[in-house]
Formats: C-alpha cells, sequence, structure tokens
C-alpha cells in the first residue's frame, strides 16, 4: 500500500488529476488559439490553430452554417464528419477535435504544413518531379486509397490541388467533399455524394 500513498503524494498524481479535469472541460472554438488562413473552400476556410492548453498545432476548418444551407449541402457535412470519425490511416488526416459556433460547424484535423501536392509539382523550381520522388510519394497516396476503400469509402477528388503532404513527406488527403460510403450489401456499385 505504501507506493500507491507516495503516488497519491506525488507530483504525478496532481498532473494526472489536472489532465483529467481538462479532459472534462468542453471543446469550443475558444479552445483554440487561430492563426492565419490556410486555404478556402465551398463552405468556408481552413486556418492553423492551436490547442491552448497543451500547444498541440491543428488545422481548424470551419463551415458556414448559412453557406451549407444555401447549397443544401448538410448530408455532405455530416458525411464528412462521419468519414473523418471512422478512418484511422497514417495517411489520411485524422479528425481531432469538432466544436460549433453560432454561425459555424467546426472541424479540428491533423495539420499538414508540407502544402499540396500541385504546389509542389509547380512552384518548386522545375514542374514535375523526379522519378526517385514520385516513386516516395505515389505508394503513400495508394495505400491512403487503400485505408479508405478498406472502409468502404469512395474518393472521387483525388488531384493534386487535395493531397497534402506534411514536412516528414507522409501522404494525407484533407479535401472530403467528395467522399461517400458504399452499402455492404452492394459491394460492385458505388454510391455517390449529392
Amino acid at each position: 500500500m505504501a507506493p500507491f500513498a507516495d503516488y497519491l503524494n506525488s507530483i504525478y498524481f496532481n498532473r494526472f488529476l489536472q489532465w483529467k479535469w481538462l479532459e472534462r472541460q468542453p471543446v469550443t472554438k475558444n479552445t483554440f488559439r487561430q492563426y492565419r488562413v490556410l486555404g478556402k473552400g465551398g463552405f468556408g476556410e481552413v486556418c492553423a490553430c492551436q490547442v491552448r492548453a497543451t500547444g498541440k498545432m491543428y488545422a481548424f476548418k470551419k463551415l458556414e452554417k448559412k453557406r451549407i444551407k444555401k447549397q443544401k449541402g448538410e448530408a455532405m457535412a455530416l458525411n464528412e464528419k462521419q468519414i473523418l470519425e471512422r478512418v484511422n490511416s497514417r495517411f489520411i488526416v485524422s479528425l481531432a477535435y469538432t466544436c460549433e459556433t453560432k454561425e459555424a460547424l467546426c472541424l479540428v484535423l491533423t495539420l499538414m504544413n508540407g502544402g499540396d501536392l500541385n504546389f509542389h509539382i509547380c512552384h518548386m523550381g522545375r514542374a514535375g518531379f523526379p522519378e526517385a520522388q514520385a516513386v516516395f510519394y505515389v505508394p503513400r497516396s495508394a495505400c491512403g486509397l487503400e485505408d479508405l476503400h478498406r472502409e468502404r469509402i469512395v474518393y472521387r477528388d483525388l488531384k493534386p490541388g487535395t493531397s497534402c503532404w506534411m514536412t516528414t513527406a507522409t501522404s494525407s488527403s484533407p479535401t472530403w467533399d467528395w467522399l461517400c460510403t458504399c452499402p455492404r450489401a452492394r459491394p460492385s456499385k458505388a454510391v455517390w455524394a449529392p
């Protein structure tokens, strides 16, 4: 019993209690410090953000409710969230947090700080990649697609502008507007998103 009593009186137990308290706090927009805009899309924008409590960096995707409603994209926004919750792959961005404000639905995703593939193809010196670099990137994209297909998810918008890279050169695909799921009953047919 003595080792446990020592633990209860240690700073490690106090840290554990602080962490448990932090875990129970609701996630809101104020949980994050927001930084510069990284990109814009049909329903809103993506900016870099930092969790105030931990300092960890993420991408903060704001889907504006007015735009979603105006473009009748409710099903698409819900589909995006559900798919991001389902997928667990080192080659696909992960959903870390979600929150809601009066104006927007917010998805907090893994930050891909290496830029998109289109930037690397067109703006990094000569157009295109050397073969050695292509041999490095292409299998990672294929692994990401394989992980999606394993979950019966069809990704219809794969292109250089939607493939992002971390600085460690791990592929991820953060634009989910054209994702949809295939029903288990009919594996030979795909069901397309609205």
